[in-house]
């Protein structure tokens, strides 16, 4: 990327959404350390599973694709993202002050229309977050979330995976909800949920859920029920996974 440094001025927040939304008083807070970075097509701005220094405001008739690459390489667009939005930064539930400076990136982001991007770092932004809860609220509002990372992942978990994979990874998940009202003493927990349920939950027919049932089933993963299934082997059921679920899991901060 070629980088412009000059000087920020109240008339770069005409040139992004996030960037406008912000009051005088919030865009002080960065305005000084903001960086005009212009970008050719196909440019890298994020690399997956990467330390992330810098969040990314699209300016006018700028856009970008964010991809997830998963363990074989395969690659699934999950969203675009141009002038009404900012790439990079991760905001965690809580407050600003629970927030880490530094963070991987759940997504690959690329670049798809050429021109420029506000580039601010994210050290910089959690520091001014910290000290304007408006500009937290903001943040929270348009950056990425824990559910929006998991959704975006979930996303290329069902144009990339088969079924047994992302049947093992929402059975995983079912199980991570269930087991925190479960006795500690439970060996395996029964999920009321129907193989009907689990064929609209993965949009694909009921045959295909019956033939994934049956070879979980004959891993010792599982065990099928009328209305239900129990989780006998969540060691089994996560070899019988893909990493959507690792990702997912930590994403919403579930036991994994």
């Amino acid at each position: 990327m070629n980088v412009v440094v000059i000087k920020s001025d109240a008339s770069l927040q005409t040139r992004n959404r996030v960037l406008s939304m912000m009051g005088s008083e919030e865009f002080s807070l960065i305005n000084l350390d903001l960086a005009v970075v212009s970008v050719a097509r196909g440019a890298e701005i994020l690399e997956s599973n990467q330390i992330n220094q810098h969040a990314y405001f699209p300016l006018d008739g700028t856009m970008v694709s964010l991809l997830i690459v998963d363990d074989d390489g395969r690659v699934a667009e999950v969203a675009t993202v141009g002038s009404e939005g900012v790439v990079g930064l991760e905001v965690p539930s809580g407050s600003a002050n629970e927030a880490a400076p530094l963070g991987s990136a759940s997504y690959r982001c690329v670049t798809l229309l050429p021109g420029q991007m506000a580039r601010v770092t994210v050290n910089k932004m959690v520091d001014a977050a910290a000290r304007s809860p408006s500009l937290w609220r903001l943040l929270a509002d348009h950056a990425d979330t824990p559910s929006i990372v998991a959704a975006r992942r979930q996303t290329a978990c069902a144009a990339l995976h088969p079924v047994r994979q992302r049947l093992s990874r929402l059975l995983l998940l079912a199980d991570d909800r269930a087991s925190l009202n479960a006795r500690p003493e439970a060996i395996m927990h029964r999920l009321p949920i129907s193989q009907a349920m689990l064929a609209d939950l993965l949009a694909v027919r009921r045959t295909s859920i019956n033939t994934a049932l049956s070879e979980l089933e004959n891993l010792g993963a599982i065990r099928r029920r009328h209305g239900s299934i129990d989780i006998v082997d969540r060691a089994a059921l996560k070899a019988a996974s893909c990493s959507c679920y690792q990702a997912i899991s930590q994403a919403l901060r579930l036991r994994h």
